[in-house]
C-alpha cells in the first residue's frame, strides 16, 4: 500500500519537458511509476493512412500560440499537407482560444467549420468591410460547448468571450495560413 501512496503522491513533472519513454496506445509510459500521461505526437496505428492524437484537447490547448492581440490563440493540430499525399486542397485543424479581453475581428480567406468545446463565445457576423451599417446592426450569437459554427469564405466574424472559450475548427486552407 505505501507503494502505491508513494506513487500516487509523487509530483508529476510536466508531459511536455521530457520525452516519455514508450509509446502505448496514445499514452506515454513513465516507467518510474507506471503512470500515463498525454503525448502530444500522433500515433499513426495499422496501415498508416490515419493519424491519432491522443486527448488532444487536453494537451494542445495550453500550448497555443498568440495570434492577435492579448487574448486570441490558434494553433494547427495536423494538415493534410503532412500526409504522404500532398492535396490541391489542403485541409488543417486544430484549436482556438479566446479569453476575456479584447474582442477578435477575422476575416476569412477560406472556408471553416468549429464545434466549441469549453466556455461560451459571443459570434457576431459583422458583414463586407465597407457595408455601412453593418456592424451596428448585427448581433451576436451565444454559443456554447457542442455548438457548430460555418464560416464562409469573405465572412468577417467578430469573436468575443465573457470568460474563456475553446473552439476546435477544420478549415480549407494550408498549414499555418490562418
Amino acid at each position: 500500500m505505501s507503494t502505491f501512496l508513494s506513487t500516487l503522491f509523487r509530483p508529476l513533472r510536466p508531459f511536455f519537458l521530457s520525452e516519455p519513454s514508450t509509446a502505448t496506445n496514445g499514452h506515454a509510459t513513465d516507467d518510474s511509476a507506471g503512470l500515463h500521461v498525454p503525448t502530444k505526437k500522433p500515433i499513426t496505428p495499422g496501415a498508416g493512412k490515419m493519424t491519432h492524437y491522443p486527448r488532444a484537447q487536453s494537451t494542445f490547448p495550453s500550448t497555443l500560440p498568440c495570434i492577435a492581440n492579448e487574448n486570441a490563440f490558434l494553433g494547427d493540430v495536423y494538415s493534410s499537407e503532412d500526409s504522404s499525399q500532398k492535396p490541391s486542397a489542403p485541409i488543417s485543424c486544430g484549436f482556438f482560444r479566446l479569453e476575456k479581453g479584447t474582442p477578435l475581428v477575422y476575416t476569412y480567406t477560406y472556408h471553416e467549420m468549429k464545434i466549441v468545446v469549453e466556455g461560451e463565445f459571443v459570434i457576431t457576423d459583422l458583414g463586407p468591410e465597407g457595408e455601412e451599417g453593418a456592424e451596428g446592426e448585427a448581433k451576436g450569437v451565444h454559443v456554447k460547448p457542442g455548438d457548430v459554427l460555418y464560416f464562409e469564405e469573405g465572412a468577417r466574424i467578430k469573436f468575443e468571450t465573457p470568460t474563456r472559450a475553446l473552439a476546435f475548427y477544420t478549415g480549407q486552407r494550408a498549414k499555418g495560413a490562418a
